[in-house]
């Protein structure tokens, strides 16, 4: 089993340092060595600042050995002593091996292979990048470089001056069978690539700034806040042309205090996993995953596609879930709202997917009339309430009290020519719901519950389910069912004409209809119902067990506003109205029952 020490300017363990003009000298940076259980040296990795003679350049060196080989810098590189230091606030100059031995740089001891490679592989990047090299993780104690340290230009300064705006351009190449990676200033307009930096922020902001076009490729840094104070923390890109594409951010909150976060670097996907504070995360158009983690936080995705959770990704017992307010913006999001009573915004994406979970929440899947994508919506339970896109809505109601709006526009310019695409579905299922469908084709399975179903424009399919139900089918030819329970259901016509609504498992001892609009004559057929008009507007009533009976007839009769009758059967409807007002009933009525 390896043991591990991370040590600093090489107190453990003297690694030399060998280049065409030094030869000897202790290296200056961090080393992590691999110990086997018999105390032999399994494999050493240093970082180390050096000066390319070459070029004059200020870089940062990555070198891993198999062997005790010094570190030899074969193109003129020479290890760099820092011309002024701040040790304990106080400025030093001419630091040296001996000084940092008098200041007793201390070793740690790590445990596991994990922790030595958290340890080694995570560099403190300041609020200003001033410095090269701060505290590690995990358990380093010196104070040596200060928060003015700048290790680039050695000079105590809160910027960095000069050439040595940015880093970029980190190559690679093989000697004494270790990698050499060179991180230096940015100059020539070079590309930084394969780095990985951990950010222990104990301030509040980074930020990149330089009058240079930069690109950036595979930096994928993993940043770990854990500052003791509340702050915000913004990331944000200030070249002349910046560029990040394809690269991942890992940021993580280790401690209680709410942050705002600004992931401001284009083509860049976050990973942000928020305090257990009041969060706001901003993402950007990368393919951002947000993680809000409990208390009362506000995600928005951005651009992208992507993952947004109010609480924590995991949930767990005894978790604190918070009231969230998810933005998913104009990417194919999926929005998990998680407990507590949430917010959610669908945005512009074409396929969103919306999951809510307990809670009283709120869901507004609106869209401009340019989108002609999907909405998903699985409500979960509480008292929830959906406001649908303008064009197709799924939605599960889940088990609570459902409240939903829907729209739904451009119908005939977007989805005539696929019967398959052209119509939200809805599924309420307990509660006493309402749902508004709009003016598209609109398929409801109310579920339990006394529901109120507004169906508006389109040919609509409903189901009414269990409960007392109130439908109205508003335009469009549509399909009702009324269900066969024992609840009284209310449903009301007022349809155009060139229209015909079916209504199914009617029970004319317990169900109510409600008639109104431009009718003109009805008359019976068979043994439903048929109601129809002289422009083309039919009202079927169908009954599986053809228990309808002159009376049934009647009672839709004064739906209509029927006023005198003859003794052959003959109806007349008050009012002027469109074609003929009488109705001829071609059966036998008990005229005294019309008024029971």
């Amino acid at each position: 089993m390896s043991n591990y020490v991370l040590q600093i300017h090489g107190r453990d363990l003297d690694i030399n340092v060998s280049s065409r003009s030094v030869l000897g000298d202790r290296h200056t940076g961090y080393d992590l060595i691999e110990y086997g259980d018999d105390g032999s040296i399994i494999k050493i990795q240093t970082l180390d600042l050096i000066k390319n003679n070459s070029n004059g350049k200020i870089e940062i060196l990555f070198t891993e050995s198999f062997d005790q080989q010094p570190i030899v810098f074969s193109d003129g590189s020479q290890q760099i002593w820092h011309n002024k230091m701040d040790i304990d606030g106080k400025v030093n100059n001419d630091v040296t091996p001996e000084l940092a031995e008098k200041y007793h740089f201390k070793t740690a001891q790590l445990i596991t292979g994990q922790q030595a490679l958290e340890a080694f592989n995570w560099i403190h990047f300041h609020a200003d990048m001033v410095n090269a090299f701060t505290e590690a993780q995990i358990g380093i104690d010196y104070s040596v470089f200060g928060p003015n340290c700048n290790t680039w230009t050695n000079t105590v300064s809160n910027f960095i001056p000069g050439v040595f705006d940015v880093f970029e351009n980190i190559g690679g190449k093989d000697d004494y069978r270790g990698s050499w990676s060179y991180l230096t200033s940015c100059t020539t307009g070079n590309d930084l690539a394969k780095s990985q930096y951990i950010d222990n922020m104990m301030t509040q902001l980074i930020s990149m700034e330089s009058q240079h076009d930069m690109n950036i490729t595979q930096w994928e840094p993993v940043i770990n806040y854990s500052a003791d104070e509340d702050g915000n923390l913004s990331f944000f890109c200030e070249f002349a042309n910046c560029t990040m594409d394809g690269r991942t951010f890992n940021i993580i909150f280790d401690d209680n205090n709410g942050k705002t976060i600004n992931c401001g670097l284009s083509n860049v996907n976050y990973l942000v996993k928020g305090a257990l504070g009041n969060d706001v995360i901003y993402g950007n158009n990368g393919n951002d995953v947000l993680i809000g983690e409990n208390n009362d936080d506000i995600l928005r995705g951005g651009s992208g596609n992507d993952y947004l959770f109010g609480d924590s990704a995991y949930v767990y017992d005894g978790y604190e879930f918070g009231n969230d307010k998810l933005y998913g913006g104009t990417g194919n999001d999926i929005l998990v709202g998680g407990r507590g009573n949430d917010e959610i915004y669908a945005g512009e994406g074409l396929l969103d997917e919306i999951y809510c979970g307990d809670g009283n929440d709120r869901v507004y899947a609106e869209k401009s009339e340019t989108g002609d994508g999907l909405t998903k919506a699985f409500l979960g339970g509480g008292d929830d309430y959906y406001k649908g896109s303008d064009y197709r809505d799924m939605v599960d109601g889940g088990t609570g009290n459902l409240d939903t709006s829907c729209s739904w526009r451009n119908i005939d310019r977007k989805f005539l020519a696929d019967a398959t695409n052209n119509r939200n579905e809805v599924y309420l299922y307990g509660g006493d719901d309402i749902y508004r469908g709009g003016d598209g084709m609109d398929y409801v399975d109310a579920g339990d519950g006394d529901d109120t179903i507004l169906s508006g424009g389109g040919d609509d399919e409903i189901w009414a389910g269990i409960g007392s139900d109130f439908i109205n089918a508003g335009t469009g030819n549509n399909h009702i069912h009324c269900g066969e329970d024992n609840d009284m259901d209310t449903i009301r016509i007022s349809n155009d004409a060139g229209f015909t609504d079916y209504i199914y498992d009617f029970n004319p001892n317990i169900d109510v209809l409600n008639i109104s609009g431009s009718l003109g004559n009805v008359e019976l057929i068979g043994n439903n119902y048929v109601l129809t008009s002289d422009n083309n507007h039919k009202i079927v009533l169908n009954n599986a067990a053809n228990e309808y009976s002159a009376v049934h007839l009647i009672q839709a009769m004064n739906a209509f506003g029927a006023e005198t009758s003859s003794s052959s059967g003959v109806w007349d409807r008050a009012g002027p109205v469109v074609g003929n007002n009488l109705y001829d009933l071609a059966v036998s009525i008990d005229i005294n029952r019309k008024t029971a």
